[in-house]
């Protein structure tokens, strides 16, 4: 009597196409998920044709792990990492950081385990290791963030997702310095750095912002600079700000002075031939900070911070303040709205103010980007460029 093949049970395949062109076959197997790269006598799923003949195989014969040999390998954690170091589309700063997360945290803990097999309770016990060695609530809630995140970059390949902590941070305290606090402090800042400094207070700006401003952003004749680039660490300019969109601010007659400096270089702002780095700033604001005997507070919140909460105390709006400091919502505007009352008072008393900085006309701020960052005239191209390279 002839023997009837066996046909394998209905199963459900996926199929992934990877970056070099070629084709991943994944499916359910006694409760594990299996990824194949080849047909069982060793031709690559580099077409769909090839896809096509293992799919009918499979349904014909079933899984036979013996038939693929070593190709079923274990996805080990500490080599998913590398794969998804080397995928990320963040920027270097940020690469940078989930590179020293990863080797601190993520590889020592896990080490060669295979991801697809990575439960809930293991996630569990690595953020309570990371709670036995006393990091703060904030840090622990960014590492599991990015651990979230390769886990999301695979998910693909996971039998299912596992389940992570909500952490919840108690927001810090807003601390900021009153208008008056602020001139006791600028009087120590000499001169030269003054520029700068007034830039940052008169319209919240970020160090790297104010750091990384260009000349061609700036256009006194049409009373308005635009906040397009900023600068990195070694001195570099960034194509991009934090929240990757470009701000729009006006030049008013109180502030026109800051933006008439001379030199040919590329940066509004320079000391000694460079450019002012987030390093450069709070070492000047720290010396003056001190010497001012007024409460000692960091550059950031001397400035930003500072004049979110003096314009809200002054009435302005929520929307107003936020599109000045470039928030992409109101929610980081409403932390500040918690310290003052007095942004309440004019709807108290049916009252209305006058903006020390009037709002510019938006219209032109999206779809512009080319022409705020001048592309024909500052000839930069998508790199990040050193100031050597304006020269």
């Amino acid at each position: 009597m002839k023997e009837t093949p066996w046909v394998a049970p209905k199963m459900k395949i996926g199929i992934y196409k990877r970056k070099n062109g070629r084709f991943q076959v994944y499916f359910n197997h006694e409760g594990r998920q299996i990824h194949l790269q080849r047909l069982p006598w060793g031709t690559p799923l580099d077409s769909d044709v090839n896809v096509g003949l293992l799919k009918a195989y499979l349904r014909k014969f079933g899984y036979q792990p013996e038939k693929w040999g070593q190709q079923e390998k274990p996805f080990n954690f500490d080599h998913a990492i590398q794969t998804w170091i080397k995928s990320s589309n963040v920027s270097q700063e940020w690469l940078q950081h989930r590179r020293e997360i990863a080797s601190k945290f993520f590889i020592p803990h896990f080490r060669k385990i295979d991801i697809r097999k990575v439960q809930t309770a293991q996630i569990q016990d690595f953020y309570a290791t990371l709670l036995d060695n006393k990091y703060s609530p904030k840090y622990c809630k960014n590492v599991m963030g990015e651990l979230h995140n390769f886990f999301n970059f695979f998910r693909k390949s996971l039998p299912t997702f596992p389940d992570f902590p909500r952490i919840e941070v108690q927001e810090g305290v807003i601390r900021w310095l009153s208008a008056e606090d602020q001139d006791q402090v600028f009087k120590f800042i000499p001169n030269i750095d003054r520029p700068i400094f007034e830039l940052m207070r008169h319209y919240g700006l970020r160090t790297n912002e104010a750091g990384g401003l260009l000349r061609k952003n700036v256009f006194l004749e049409k009373g308005y600079f635009a906040v397009v680039t900023t600068i990195r660490k070694n001195g570099e300019v960034k194509l991009t700000t934090k929240t990757r969109r470009i701000r729009i601010l006006p030049v008013v007659e109180q502030t026109k002075w800051i933006f008439e400096t001379n030199g040919d270089s590329p940066f509004v702002f320079v000391k000694d031939g460079r450019p002012y780095t987030n390093k450069r700033l709070n070492s000047v604001w720290k010396r003056a900070n001190k010497l001012s005997g007024v409460q000692i507070i960091n550059l950031y919140n001397g400035v930003r911070h500072s004049f979110a909460m003096q314009r809200l105390q002054a009435g302005f709006s929520l929307d107003e303040v936020k599109t000045i400091l470039g928030h992409t919502n109101t929610k980081m505007t409403e932390r500040y709205a918690k310290y003052t009352l007095k942004s309440l008072e004019n709807i108290v008393r049916g009252g209305s103010y006058t903006p020390v900085i009037q709002t510019p006309d938006m219209k032109l701020l999206e779809n512009k980007r080319g022409k705020w960052l001048g592309d024909e005239e500052l000839n930069l191209d998508s790199r990040s460029q050193s100031p050597a390279s304006y020269h």
